[in-house]
């Protein structure tokens, strides 16, 4: 897939992140972003995916060195989960210029019935280490 216009970029480094209750967008070998509708709000119980959508990743001696961190907070500020050094492109074929890849790795997230209602943010730091550059990117959804 090309390049999608409005990802957040740095040194030419781009990536953003998604949240999707389409487990299929893992399976495909170019992403289409049209399966990555917004996830507005979520059901307690019904899990959920992180995606992180990456173009023009740099290699450093021919490897790819991109890894993102993830947290997400509550309504009221404090931090639900997070997860840091999560491997988006390492020990991989260096990405195709100019394309949009899926990073690898993902969180699932599943809201629990005693976990508080209101609207969620979700972060992530998308850091590019053969590049030097880092992207942050966040999204929200509300559980009632």
């Amino acid at each position: 897939m090309k390049f999608i216009e409005g990802m957040p970029t740095k040194n030419g480094f781009s990536a953003d992140l998604f949240l999707t209750a389409n487990k299929d967008v893992f399976q495909e070998v170019v992403p289409d972003p049209q399966h990555l509708v917004a996830l507005e709000s979520v059901k307690r119980g019904v899990p959920f995916y992180t995606v992180i959508l990456f173009a023009n990743a740099a290699s450093k001696d021919g490897k790819p060195d991109m890894v993102y961190a993830i947290t997400i907070q509550r309504p009221d500020g404090t931090i639900y989960a997070s997860s840091k050094d999560i491997p988006g492109w390492k020990n991989r074929p260096p990405a195709v210029p100019g394309l949009v890849h899926i990073a690898a790795g993902t969180l699932k997230i599943s809201i629990d019935p005693d976990d508080p209602a209101g609207t969620y943010t979700v972060r992530a730091e998308i850091r590019d280490n053969a590049r030097g550059a880092t992207v942050s990117s966040q999204r929200t959804f509300t559980v009632e």
